[in-house]
């Protein structure tokens, strides 16, 4: 498959380079426009500038259900909220309403973006509002990310909408996608689409991009160069850019910097792990690079220490190092230990096998089905007598 693939690429200097074809010509609609802003109501000041902060706090606190703290605190951040006319807030509390917001949604909008009192209810809001509600957004997906309304309709949001609907994506996607986003929307420009469009190229099929997109987009806002970098590195490592397995990998060094990487790689090798069994353990389980260290060396150290299994073999099975230790491995592995302390077990079973089995299927094989021989083998599962 990389054979394949470099067959598309250039060699520079040496190194494999994936050729980028330009997605900004193709599609026209992320032409890149200025960014529209709210414009605030002209209002008459107060020559005193503690009474303008002090009716702002106050109408912050009365009408939209903000604390006093996080009233002031808005105010002093921004010197436009010093306003001493209600015509505009009252203006845009009332068309929220109008529009099916409840005071606490209100709430957590104001909160959350301040500034929103001061659009103009019916050349700014009004129309993101109705173009929300036309692809399903309901008040709460707006209450819950308020900086959905924070971005200019025809030059961020539509755009975006329409590239998450040219790969496939339902109404319901798109709006699950823009909450998840955070709505970092100039990076659709920069390097979703580009990244999106190096995808294609490699040849990961567009089911498996349009899952990436509703799954997982934050994948694909990373600065170019280091999302090419990234491709490479694991088409290199041999995985199936057609597989989810090529996407997991993707998501794990894209989690990390290259030294948090090589640190990782460390981790692994105070268990006597090689680069090999390394790399072999990521094949099968891309994740697990993702494990943080006190995770890798306490469930290491368990199964190696007190449990006597061999630290490379874990490497095969290195899936069981995502298990909870306290919740699945200590309790069954020392269901386990008694069970062959006692001679119960004619043949020792895969601890990844019983790590992986069902909670009720678990308790009937090696728990129920010995209780008799082992009257305190529940308790000791439910951990409520120390292991042996």
């Amino acid at each position: 498959m990389l054979a394949l693939i470099c067959k598309r690429c250039l060699l520079q200097n040496g190194s494999l380079v994936i050729p980028r074809i330009s997605v900004m010509t193709q599609l026209g609609f992320l032409k890149k426009t200025p960014i529209t802003s709210f414009t605030s109501e002209t209002t008459s000041l107060l020559p005193n500038e503690a009474k303008r902060a002090s009716f702002a706090v106050s109408y912050l606190v009365n009408n939209c259900g903000l604390s006093k703290e996080v009233a002031s605190f808005a105010v002093s951040k921004s010197n436009r909220l010093r306003f001493v006319s209600s015509k505009r807030p009252d203006s845009v509390l009332a068309l929220l309403r109008v529009h099916g917001f409840t005071n606490t949604q209100i709430s957590k909008l104001i909160t959350t973006y301040p500034l929103l009192l001061l659009a103009n209810p019916e050349t700014t809001l009004l129309p993101k509002l109705e173009f929300f509600h036309s692809i399903g957004a309901s008040s709460d997906d707006i209450a819950s990310n308020p900086q959905m309304l924070k971005n200019g309709l025809h030059n961020r949001i539509i755009p975006l909408c329409n590239f998450l609907k040219s790969m496939h994506l339902s109404n319901q996607e798109v709006v699950s996608v823009m909450k998840l986003l955070r709505w970092n929307l100039h990076d659709v420009h920069t390097t979703f689409a580009p990244n999106v469009e190096l995808l294609k190229q490699v040849g990961v099929p567009q089911p498996l991009i349009s899952a990436v997109l509703s799954g997982n987009p934050c994948l694909l806002l990373q600065e170019t160069s280091k999302f090419d970098r990234r491709v490479i590195e694991v088409l290199k490592l041999g995985f199936d850019p057609s597989k989810w397995a090529f996407v997991r990998a993707l998501v794990a060094v894209l989690g990390m910097s290259e030294s948090t990487w090589e640190h990782k790689k460390e981790v692994y090798k105070r268990w006597g792990w090689s680069d090999r069994e390394i790399s072999m353990a990521f094949k099968r389980y891309p994740s697990c690079m993702a494990l943080s260290e006190n995770k890798i060396m306490s469930v290491m150290g368990f199964l190696v220490n007190d449990m006597g299994f061999q630290s490379n073999a874990i490497s095969r099975i290195a899936g069981i190092l995502f298990y909870s230790l306290e919740k699945r491995i200590i309790p069954r592995c020392s269901v386990l230990r008694v069970l062959q302390l006692n001679g119960l077990l004619k043949k020792v079973p895969s601890v990844f096998v019983t790590l992986q089995m069902a909670e009720e299927c678990f308790l009937d094989k090696f728990v129920i089905k010995y209780q008799t021989e082992v009257p305190q083998l529940l308790s000791l599962y439910q951990r409520k007598c120390p292991s042996v």
